[in-house]
């Protein structure tokens, strides 16, 4: 389980609200709204995820998903400056 401190009743409820999270920002990145800040978030949520499944699960969990690797490569997103296409 990666929310241990979290009571059994709310679980579901947060896993529900971090794909919904997750899924903003993925839709946010893909359409190019305001890039360097949804990605910077993204990376921050990567980074808060893969740290909970090293310190709950172990680190193979997380190397196995390439959690460490997705949220570099947010946080590589968001030091670009030259933006190709961006909506806002």
């Amino acid at each position: 389980m990666i929310n241990p401190w979290l009571p059994a009743s709310v679980v579901p409820v947060a896993g529900w609200l971090a794909t919904i999270a997750v899924a903003a920002l993925a839709l946010l990145l893909f359409v190019g709204y305001r890039t360097e800040l949804v990605a910077k978030a993204s990376g921050i949520f990567l980074l808060a995820f893969a740290l909970a499944m090293t310190f709950c699960t172990g680190v193979k969990g997380a190397f196995d998903y390439s959690v460490f690797t997705a949220s570099a490569g947010a946080f590589a997103l968001s030091s670009l400056k030259e933006r190709f296409w961006k909506l806002g």
